[in-house]
């Protein structure tokens, strides 16, 4: 919960939201909940600067950060994320590096573009940032 009480979503964010790029200023202000990866295997395409990662082929976890985001903050994200027209936010299970599996929203991309990544840690792909 929110500390005014308000529900709150966990969201697992894997690309231009983690701590260091872009779009990090969307989720500064929410609960920083930890990172991780996830339990299930998807791939990641890149095109430019922007990762898709989807499930068509089970390749190797995604590295992330989980957050707790308020209701707007959530909203936010959607619209971001043109969900669910383009990701769409998709409940996935995901461990963090203390050990603990969490249930948390991917954005999984529909119509991946881009190259296939080599592995699943947006931050360790040559030329990002």
């Amino acid at each position: 919960m929110a500390a005014d009480g308000e529900e709150t979503t966990l969201v697992f964010v894997y690309g231009t939201l983690r701590r260091g790029f872009c779009n990090h200023h969307l989720v500064r202000g929410s609960a920083f909940v930890g990172q991780g990866e996830t339990v299930g295997r998807l791939v990641m395409h890149v095109a430019g600067q922007i990762p898709f990662a989807h499930d068509a082929e089970a390749a190797y976890p995604i590295v992330g950060e989980v957050y707790a985001v308020d209701g707007l903050t959530l909203a936010t994200l959607d619209h971001l994320e043109d969900h669910p027209r383009w990701y769409v936010r998709t409940p996935m299970e995901v461990r963090l590096a203390d050990g603990r599996v969490l249930t948390a929203g991917i954005y999984l991309c529909r119509r991946p573009e881009g190259w296939r990544a080599p592995r699943g840690d947006y931050a360790a792909l040559p030329g990002i940032r």
